[in-house]
Protein backbone atom coordinates (compact mmCIF):
# COMPACT_ATOMS: atom_id res chain seq x y z
CA UNK A 1 0.00 0.00 0.00
CA UNK A 2 1.05 3.23 -0.71
CA UNK A 3 3.04 6.04 1.79
CA UNK A 4 2.03 9.56 0.92
CA UNK A 5 4.35 12.19 1.63
CA UNK A 6 4.33 16.16 2.13
CA UNK A 7 6.01 18.03 -0.63
CA UNK A 8 9.33 19.30 0.55
CA UNK A 9 8.34 22.77 -1.60
CA UNK A 10 5.56 23.84 0.67
CA UNK A 11 5.85 25.90 3.87
CA UNK A 12 3.14 25.56 6.59
CA UNK A 13 1.73 29.26 7.93
CA UNK A 14 -0.82 29.08 10.37
CA UNK A 15 -2.99 32.46 11.03
CA UNK A 16 -5.74 31.81 14.01
CA UNK A 17 -7.87 29.46 12.59
CA UNK A 18 -6.45 29.90 8.73
CA UNK A 19 -3.88 27.22 7.62
CA UNK A 20 -1.87 27.98 4.17
CA UNK A 21 0.37 26.09 2.63
CA UNK A 22 2.76 27.88 0.20
CA UNK A 23 4.78 26.76 -2.53
CA UNK A 24 8.22 28.02 -1.89
CA UNK A 25 9.42 27.76 -5.44
CA UNK A 26 6.46 29.91 -7.11
CA UNK A 27 5.06 31.47 -4.28
CA UNK A 28 1.50 29.52 -4.92
CA UNK A 29 -0.47 29.03 -1.80
CA UNK A 30 -3.36 26.84 -0.82
CA UNK A 31 -5.85 27.50 2.03
CA UNK A 32 -6.83 24.22 3.78
CA UNK A 33 -8.78 23.03 6.59
CA UNK A 34 -8.17 21.60 10.15
CA UNK A 35 -9.25 18.24 8.76
CA UNK A 36 -6.72 18.18 5.59
CA UNK A 37 -4.19 19.79 7.85
CA UNK A 38 -4.17 16.92 10.34
CA UNK A 39 -4.13 14.10 7.00
CA UNK A 40 -1.36 16.64 5.66
CA UNK A 41 0.67 16.40 8.72
CA UNK A 42 0.38 12.26 8.68
CA UNK A 43 2.02 11.88 4.91
CA UNK A 44 5.31 11.32 6.40
CA UNK A 45 6.38 8.47 3.77
CA UNK A 46 6.33 6.03 6.07
CA UNK A 47 2.23 6.03 7.20
CA UNK A 48 -0.11 3.83 4.74
CA UNK A 49 -3.70 5.28 4.17
CA UNK A 50 -5.18 2.74 6.50
CA UNK A 51 -2.96 3.55 9.19
CA UNK A 52 -4.09 6.91 8.87
CA UNK A 53 -7.54 6.11 9.13
CA UNK A 54 -6.86 4.09 12.49
CA UNK A 55 -5.48 6.56 13.98
CA UNK A 56 -7.48 9.29 13.16
CA UNK A 57 -10.42 6.73 13.86
CA UNK A 58 -8.94 6.20 17.67
CA UNK A 59 -8.65 9.76 17.88
CA UNK A 60 -12.21 10.50 16.61
CA UNK A 61 -14.25 7.36 17.64
CA UNK A 62 -17.57 9.65 16.91
CA UNK A 63 -17.02 9.86 13.41
CA UNK A 64 -14.75 6.92 12.16
CA UNK A 65 -17.71 5.69 9.76
CA UNK A 66 -17.05 8.70 7.67
CA UNK A 67 -13.27 8.60 8.12
CA UNK A 68 -12.07 5.89 5.65
CA UNK A 69 -13.75 7.91 2.89
CA UNK A 70 -12.76 11.19 3.57
CA UNK A 71 -9.14 10.31 4.05
CA UNK A 72 -8.93 8.77 0.36
CA UNK A 73 -10.84 12.08 -0.78
CA UNK A 74 -8.46 14.21 0.96
CA UNK A 75 -5.20 12.32 -0.25
CA UNK A 76 -7.28 12.41 -3.57
CA UNK A 77 -7.05 16.05 -3.58
CA UNK A 78 -3.28 17.02 -1.91
CA UNK A 79 -1.92 14.70 -4.56
CA UNK A 80 -3.88 16.38 -7.04
CA UNK A 81 -2.50 19.57 -5.89
CA UNK A 82 0.63 18.56 -5.70
CA UNK A 83 0.77 19.03 -1.88
CA UNK A 84 2.16 15.30 -1.58
CA UNK A 85 3.20 12.38 -3.44
CA UNK A 86 1.89 8.52 -3.37
CA UNK A 87 5.23 6.57 -2.66
CA UNK A 88 5.19 2.78 -3.39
Amino acid sequence: MKKPKRNPDFALEQEGEIIRLTNLINGDEVEINQGTYLIWQLCDGQTRQDEMVALLSDAYPGSSSSIKNDVAFTLQELERLSLISNLA
